[in-house]
C-alpha cells in the first residue's frame, strides 16, 4: 500500500511541477478534464442515437 502512496504522490508532484513550468493554471486543468468528458458523454450518446436511428431505418426499409 505504501508504494502506490508513494507512487500517486510522485506522479502528483512531478504534474504539478510542469503545470508550473508550463504555466498552465489548475482551474484550466479542471476545466479540461470537465470539457473530456463532456465531450466523452455526448459523444456516447449521439453513438447510441445514432446506432438506434440506423437499426430503425433499417428495419422499416423493406
Amino acid at each position: 500500500m505504501e508504494a502506490y502512496q508513494q507512487k500517486g504522490t510522485t506522479l502528483g508532484t512531478l504534474t504539478g511541477v510542469a503545470f508550473v513550468i508550463a504555466g498552465i493554471e489548475p482551474s484550466a486543468y479542471v476545466q479540461t478534464i470537465i470539457l473530456a468528458c463532456l465531450g466523452a458523454i455526448i459523444s456516447f450518446g449521439t453513438t447510441l442515437l445514432l446506432k438506434a436511428l440506423f437499426k430503425r431505418w433499417k428495419k422499416d426499409k423493406p
